[in-house]
């Protein structure tokens, strides 16, 4: 671990047996259980709430 202008960064993992982190899914290649069709749909849905807030003129 570092810190870095109050942050914490994490560096290197080394003596681990087990790991959340799969490298073969951390590629939109590789995966193929990954479909860019559908990030497009969650993305239409998240923008609901900030469209909704731009017209309140909450945000820009």
């Amino acid at each position: 671990m570092a810190l870095y202008k109050g942050n914490v960064l994490f560096q290197s993992l080394s003596g681990v047996r087990a790991s959340l982190y799969n490298e073969a899914d951390s590629s939109m290649e590789a995966s193929a259980g990954l479909n860019p069709r559908s990030s497009q749909g969650y993305a239409e849905v998240q923008s609901v709430e900030a469209r909704a807030l731009a017209r309140a003129g909450q945000i820009r």
